[in-house]
Order: structure tokens, then C-alpha cells, then sequence
């Protein structure tokens, strides 16, 4: 899960997203992404990232953060 800092608004994450969300690092280029995902996942997965990218992008800045027990109890994709 993020979190903007400055909004306070919450965005929910699969794994997929959270392996791309510690891979944009300010280094890696969209092709490292994509090398990177398909070595971890067998797939290009292009849409997913530029869906990823652009998640990621508005409204900054992001926090990853671990879902509260409260939230996890709410909902269980959470977990």
C-alpha cells in the first residue's frame, strides 16, 4: 500500500506493483523494467508497468506503507 504524504490518499498494491515500485529507483530505465519483470515473472508486462508508472506518478510524493491491522481486517486483499 502508499500513501501520499501529502494527501493522505491511499493506493492499494499487488505484489506485481510493489516489485515495480522498489525497481523505479531514479536508475532504472523502463527497459530495465522490463528486463527485470520478465525475469521475475516470465512476462514483458509493458501495459502493467506503464499502468504501474503512471499510478505512481499522481499525486506525488508516495509512501510505501504496510496496511494497519484495522485495514487488513476491512479488506483481506490487503493482507
Amino acid at each position: 500500500m502508499l500513501s501520499s504524504t501529502r494527501t493522505g490518499r491511499y493506493l492499494e498494491l499487488d505484489e506485481r506493483q510493489v516489485f515495480l515500485w522498489h525497481a523505479v529507483d531514479g536508475e532504472n530505465t523502463v527497459r530495465d523494467l522490463l528486463f527485470a519483470y520478465a525475469d521475475r515473472y516470465g512476462e514483458l508486462g509493458l501495459p502493467r508497468i506503464e499502468s504501474a508508472l503512471a499510478a505512481f506518478a499522481v499525486p506525488p510524493p508516495w509512501t510505501l506503507r504496510r496496511p494497519s491491522s484495522a485495514s487488513a481486517t476491512v479488506s483481506p486483499r490487503l493482507r
